[in-house]
């Protein structure tokens, strides 16, 4: 799992993830980008990186967060002077993870349905905090027939805060 950082790192920490995706990720998804949900751009980037793997063959690994340099980063937007790159509200972050969770597992599903040997094309990490966010994790797997067997979504929290979501799981 390579973390993410503030927008002004995080491009290049995108692009020497995904060259080691494209080098290591042969056989299964061993290395994950961190997508910060809580970005205007986070589903935008996703996407573009989930293409680029399928274009060029190699397995796609994302972490979904929401993201910790909220204040830090409206901050900077606005002492250097550009647009704010967070979401206006919790709600529209919520949304966001939401919206990129759905990308993945929809893609997962398809997978599935399109192949009898290789579906694990892609791996999740859902990095949640949130009850509301595992349940839609935990439902929309059901709904796409993503079972826990097939070892493509893995739930994280940090060690010791909300427990009480990742031992029922």
């Amino acid at each position: 799992m390579v973390d993410a950082e503030q927008t002004y790192f995080q491009p290049a920490i995108s692009r020497i993830t995904m060259e080691m995706m494209r080098k290591f990720n042969t056989e299964k998804a061993i290395i994950f980008n961190t997508y910060q949900c809580y970005l205007k751009i986070a589903y935008h980037s996703l996407f573009l990186d989930m293409e680029q793997a399928s274009r060029q063959k190699f397995y796609f690994g994302a972490k979904l967060v929401r993201g910790a340099y909220m204040e830090q980063e409206r901050a900077r937007a606005a002492e250097v002077g550009y647009d704010d790159p967070i979401n206006p509200s919790y709600e529209a972050t919520s949304a966001m993870y939401h919206q990129c969770l759905e990308e993945c597992m929809a893609r997962m599903a398809v997978n599935k349905q399109n192949s009898t040997t290789d579906f694990s094309r892609i791996g999740i990490m859902v990095a949640s905090h949130n009850a509301d966010t595992v349940r839609f994790a935990i439902n929309k797997m059901k709904e796409l027939e993503i079972n826990p067997e097939d070892r493509l979504i893995c739930f994280g929290q940090l060690y010791g805060m909300c427990d009480q979501l990742s031992f029922p799981l």
